[in-house]
C-alpha cells in the first residue's frame, strides 16, 4: 500500500498479490538508510542502477496487470504520502519502466518486458535517515487472486 512496505530491505525477493485499488502506488520494497549514531557516522547511499525481475507464482484470476514501476528516494517517512515540510521530506520519484502480465498469465510466466534494468548517468543519493523504495502502480485490472514475485537488486555504494 502507500503507507507501509510489502517487504523491507535493499533488494531481495518480494511476493505481491495485485489487489490494491487500480492506479494506487504500492510499496514493494523499502529500505531506510541508517542514521548516524554517537559511535558511527552516517553514510549516504549512492545508487547507480536498479534491476527488477517479475514472474507469476500463483495463477491470476482477473487481470491483466500493468505495473508502472518507480523508485522513490529521499523521503523521511515510509509513507509515499509524506508532504514537503520544515521537518519532513517527500520522496522523489524516478520512473523505471513497465512489468506487465496478460489476463491468463500462467504460473512461471515472466513479465512481458523481461528484466528491467535502469542505469543512472548520475548516482541517485539517499542520505542517512532517508528511504529508498521500489514502487508498483497497477494501471491494469485489479485481480481477485494471483501472485507476482519480484526479485529486486541495486547497484550501489556508500560514501
Amino acid at each position: 500500500n502507500t503507507t507501509a512496505a510489502l517487504g523491507s530491505g535493499l533488494g531481495g525477493q518480494f511476493a505481491l498479490q495485485p489487489t490494491l485499488a487500480a492506479n494506487t502506488d504500492g510499496i514493494i520494497a523499502s529500505y531506510q538508510v541508517p542514521a548516524s549514531t554517537a559511535l558511527i557516522p552516517g553514510k549516504a547511499l549512492y545508487i547507480t542502477g536498479v534491476w527488477i525481475d517479475a514472474k507469476v507464482t500463483t495463477a491470476f484470476t482477473g487481470g491483466p496487470c500493468y505495473f508502472a514501476m518507480s523508485l522513490a528516494v529521499g523521503g523521511t517517512s515510509v509513507s509515499l504520502a509524506t508532504a514537503e515540510a520544515a521537518a519532513a521530506k517527500a520522496p522523489r520519484r524516478i520512473a523505471l519502466g513497465w512489468q506487465s502480465f496478460v489476463v491468463t498469465a500462467p504460473v512461471g510466466q515472466k513479465s512481458d518486458e523481461g528484466r528491467l534494468f535502469c542505469q543512472f548517468a548520475s548516482p541517485v543519493v539517499a542520505n542517512p535517515g532517508e528511504f529508498v523504495q521500489v514502487v508498483a502502480k497497477n494501471v491494469g485490472t485489479v485481480t481477485s487472486a494471483g501472485v507476482v514475485t519480484f526479485l529486486i537488486g541495486f547497484d550501489s555504494h556508500w560514501e
